[in-house]
């Protein structure tokens, strides 16, 4: 690549970004992403608490709020690179889950999209020569696999557990001290 095309992959929303415009694009649809298991995420814990699954509402406010701070964490990292992050729009949230099972599944399920979305990420960051937004995003390949493998563990008691309701009740007290 010759100068002149280098210089042009860079310049970003009008005005030159340190980020070329497809990591620009793969770190905006990662806000989405955050932005959306936030919010998936706070409805969950609505519909638990208004279900009276008291751990499993606390666990999935903190959930959302973690989230969100990632979101966060990418703009700040973009504007550090002299890049202007994009606010997504967010569709409303609803929950139409059966039981706790339920939620953990579908969160679980999110989870994977998010973490299949930052693995496609690592490879073209590495491609473009973006050492540093390579290393970025591993952070977010190793928080992911902390997520995936903490719902995994939630699951697994849960299959333990059966229909067993005071199993499922000291599950649900446990999730307030995750």
């Amino acid at each position: 690549m010759d100068s002149k095309t280098i210089e042009k992959a860079f310049v970003s929303n009008n005005k030159k970004s340190r980020i070329t415009n497809k990591i620009e694009e793969l770190l905006n649809n990662h806000i989405y992403l955050e932005l959306e298991a936030s919010q998936i995420y706070l409805s969950f814990a609505a519909w638990a608490e208004y279900k009276g699954y008291e751990g499993l509402s606390i666990f999935m406010y903190k959930q959302a709020d973690e989230e969100r701070l990632h979101m966060l964490k990418i703009y700040k990292y973009m504007l550090d690179r002299d890049c202007m992050p994009q606010t997504p729009k967010i569709e409303s949230q609803s929950c139409d889950c059966s039981d706790l099972k339920d939620v953990l599944e579908k969160t679980l399920k999110h989870e994977s999209l998010v973490t299949a979305s930052y693995e496609k990420s690592l490879p073209i960051s590495l491609k473009l020569g973006d050492n540093m937004t390579y290393e970025f995003l591993q952070w977010f390949i190793n928080e992911q696999r902390e997520e995936e493998a903490t719902i995994l563990n939630i699951l697994d008691k849960l299959e333990i557990a059966g229909n067993d309701k005071l199993a499922m009740y000291f599950i649900d007290k446990e999730l307030k001290q995750l």
